[in-house]
């Protein structure tokens, strides 16, 4: 067996372990609004560089924000990362701990001829997992459990004109399922418990479109655009005490989202982004999404990276990438009238192998969401992304052909 088919192996068995791996108990009070917690995610090699890079691109690592990035790929990518989070709550006085972990996304880039691209692959938007609970002494507990969430699957191509101008376009499919169970213990042994549970299936397409422009040698910028999109639902509601279920039919829609960025790279050790985000959530009714009050997002990051070296025999130390940002924005829901905003510290690096051609990436994330004093709840959460990625090169030319 040679070295390059144990890399393969090697690479795929993690790719597969961090597909497979399950979701545990429960991440966020306020995922119990709408269709969940959303959960951006630039790629694993730009999670710890304050999870943002719109106008970012290299030849060796995958992003999804923006799709005109797969047109600097000069090898097929396969990517894969694992997420671990883990949140303590404050509310009305009590403390609690949740915790999350399981697949993050799979993503592979594939280049083809003179500056296109395309690329594929598969990770959560959104995901619905708390637990809340109120006990009304010497009568009853009252208690709901939310689970599910929505997945996307992407379809992306990407091309150039000429070096300085990148374009790019996608197509998402979201799908999932969202899962409400209420149930009430009564005190009195003469009532019975009663459990009903509400389960909302979805399913829609949408699409995304981007540039990426090199204003100069030493800055870039770029632009996403992701349209409005619908999601078909079908709501099932399960009663304890009867024997058929209600079912009704509907839709969730998601807004238009406005990403801009800047990507400052004076010299090829250190690269600078900046972003910002607009989501017209507020432009949503309460029907639209499953009940909840919306309000208009922004967000807002930046993010450093700093790559002592690129040589071959360069030492460990010098050939990892050391990543340090930062970002602010809020959820698309409003808790009792008032917004619900979200500040996150992020750092990260990248172990490369096999000569550069494969990665090890790891990023840490730390913040807050939310405010006791003014919405009641306050969770201060710590996420670990986990990542690995790898290269092979396809679709090249022998030489002398023509």
């Amino acid at each position: 067996m040679t070295k390059q088919h144990l890399f393969r192996i090697i690479n795929l068995s993690v790719l597969a372990g961090l597909l497979f791996t399950a979701q545990i108990e429960a991440n966020s009070l306020y995922s119990k609004f709408g269709i969940g917690i959303l959960r951006p995610y630039a790629g694993a090699s730009y999670f710890g560089q304050g999870n943002i890079g719109v106008a970012s691109y290299s030849p060796i690592a995958l992003q999804y924000l923006n799709p005109a990035s797969l047109a600097f790929l000069k090898r097929t990518r396969f990517e894969g990362s694992f997420l671990y989070e883990k949140a303590d709550v404050k509310a009305g006085g009590a403390t609690g701990k949740f915790t999350d972990s399981g697949f993050n996304t799979l993503h592979i880039g594939i280049p083809m001829t003179r500056g296109y691209a395309i690329s594929f692959g598969l990770m959560p938007y959104s995901v619905v997992a708390n637990i809340y609970e109120e006990v009304v002494e010497g009568s009853y507990r009252n208690e709901l459990i939310g689970t599910g969430g929505l997945e996307r699957g992407f379809l992306r191509f990407s091309g150039r004109i000429g070096s300085r101008f990148a374009y790019g376009a996608g197509l998402d499919v979201y799908f999932g399922r969202l899962e409400k169970t209420w149930r009430v213990f009564f005190e009195n042994a003469s009532y019975l418990r009663t459990e009903d549970i509400t389960s909302t299936t979805a399913v829609g397409m949408g699409v995304h479109l981007g540039f990426l422009a090199r204003i100069s040698k030493i800055l870039d910028f770029g632009a996403v655009i992701v349209g409005p999109t619908t999601l078909s639902t079908k709501t099932q509601v399960d009663y304890t005490f009867k024997n058929e279920a209600s079912i009704t039919e509907g839709e969730i829609r998601l807004p238009l989202i406005q990403t801009y960025g800047l990507n400052f790279h004076p010299n090829n050790k250190l690269i600078l982004l900046a972003d910002f985000e607009a989501g017209n959530w507020g432009s949503l009714k309460a029907s639209n999404l499953l009940g909840a009050e919306t309000t208009n997002t922004k967000r807002f990051g930046v993010g450093l990276e700093y790559a002592p070296s690129r040589k071959l025999y360069a030492s460990l130390w010098k050939k990892m990438s050391y990543r340090i940002g930062f970002n602010v924005g809020n959820l698309p829901y409003l808790n009792n009238g008032k917004e619900i905003n979200e500040r996150f510290f992020t750092a990260g690096l990248t172990l490369p192998y096999n000569a550069f051609n494969s990665q090890l990436e790891m990023g840490i994330e730390y913040g807050k969401r939310g405010n006791e004093s003014e919405l009641g709840s306050e969770e201060t959460i710590f996420r670990f992304v986990f990542g690995i990625a790898s290269g092979e090169k396809w679709f090249n030319r022998p030489r002398g052909r023509k």
